[in-house]
């Protein structure tokens, strides 16, 4: 399993991640706390593209996998800073 399979499966576990990504156009870093609640279909762990939606904005995200630059569990960036 690679690691982006490892994130959707957290994702699809119910789990909330916090993922930073550089975003397409503006080639700035951005981190957002998505899931996957709210999202009506199901990811694909071999497509290039996953949709999630931000907990923070209730947007939903296109993010290109090859963009990610990380990603933590939510509850594991809590207490980490908590």
């Amino acid at each position: 399993m690679n690691r982006w399979e490892a994130l959707i499966q957290a994702l699809q576990a119910g789990n909330d991640a916090k993922i930073t990504y550089e975003t397409v156009n503006s080639k700035r870093l951005e981190t957002i706390e998505a899931t996957l609640d709210g999202v009506a279909f199901k990811q694909n762990p071999k497509s290039d593209t996953i949709v999630v939606r931000d907990v923070n904005t209730n947007t939903f995200q296109d993010i290109r996998v090859s963009t990610i630059k990380s990603w933590i569990l939510a509850d594991l960036e809590n207490i980490k800073h908590g």
